[in-house]
């Protein structure tokens, strides 16, 4: 687990809590786990993806979404894992203001994170990890699944 703290500057930070909290979502499971994340593209995409190759965040975007989690539903209370396909997975906290929604992981016994604005959490997929229910509040987080970067992933790509 790395833990990276101020991960984006300012003006990145602002731009993807504005997008947040402007964004609709929606339930998933009948509303028992969690809120569809919302997709971030375009030229906030191009900004964030940047940002992960200064940090030597080296594989394709798989997956790169807003996730949002309030007091109104439950979350998985067990501990759980990632798709394998995956070589790194990032968690970035994008506010604060909330009680509980704690992040979980299990490397030689439970350690837990405490939500921070802008702080960027980067683990393995198969890092057993879970998030703590919100108690107040809502908590946003920018997630994104990194997979191996090879041509050979890349869909519509040539050598030619």
């Amino acid at each position: 687990m790395k833990i990276y703290k101020q991960f984006f500057n300012k003006s990145t930070h602002t731009a993807l809590c504005n997008y947040a909290y402007k964004s609709s979502y929606k339930k998933v499971q009948d509303g028992v786990y969690n809120f569809r994340g919302v997709n971030v593209e375009g030229p906030l995409r191009d900004k964030v993806e940047k940002v992960f190759r200064e940090y030597g965040l080296t594989g394709t975007l798989e997956v790169l979404r807003i996730q949002r989690i309030d007091e109104n539903f439950k979350v998985v209370e067990q501990f759980h894992t990632h798709d394998s396909s995956c070589i790194e997975n990032v968690v970035c906290f994008l506010n604060d203001e909330l009680t509980g929604g704690e992040f979980e992981y299990m490397e030689y016994n439970i350690k837990m994170i405490y939500p921070e604005a802008n702080t960027a959490l980067i683990f393995a997929p198969e890092t057993p990890h879970r998030v703590n229910p919100v108690i107040k509040g809502t908590r946003y987080t920018l997630v994104a699944f990194l997979a191996e970067n090879s041509y050979l992933n890349k869909q519509d790509k040539t050598l030619i």
